[in-house]
């Protein structure tokens, strides 16, 4: 009960401050707009939107080429089409996030050597 009653009045929903909404807005705007006239903040947005879209785009591209290369596999005619697709798939995708940890647990050594360059 005294951990409820220490809550502040924001989580209850009320507005303490009264402050205006479209204040806020404004606020949280230029607080947003801010973030980009920081260069490093701006470089970790700008590596983090590349590195996740070029996992989006290569996800879909990738799942009708692995489709129809688990098809066409005599290896695994045993089984049925889409078990062999989720093998394939998988097996791929096991492979691709593999290779994407190594290169997050190596990111320190390749930024260091880069910047003695």
């Amino acid at each position: 009960m005294i951990n409820l009653a220490s809550y502040p009045a924001e989580l209850d929903g009320t507005d303490v401050n009264n402050m205006h909404e479209r204040v806020r807005i404004r606020e949280t705007f230029k607080e947003f707009a801010s973030v980009f006239r920081r260069p490093g903040a701006r470089m970790g947005i700008l590596n983090s939107a590349v590195f996740d879209g070029i996992f989006k785009v290569l996800k879909e591209y990738l799942q009708p080429v692995l489709k129809s290369l688990a098809i066409s596999l005599p290896l695994l005619a045993a089984m049925q089409i889409d078990r062999r697709v989720a093998v394939v798939a998988g097996s791929v995708y096991f492979l691709l996030y593999l290779a994407a940890s190594a290169a997050s647990r190596n990111a320190g050594k390749y930024c260091r050597r880069v910047k003695g360059v």
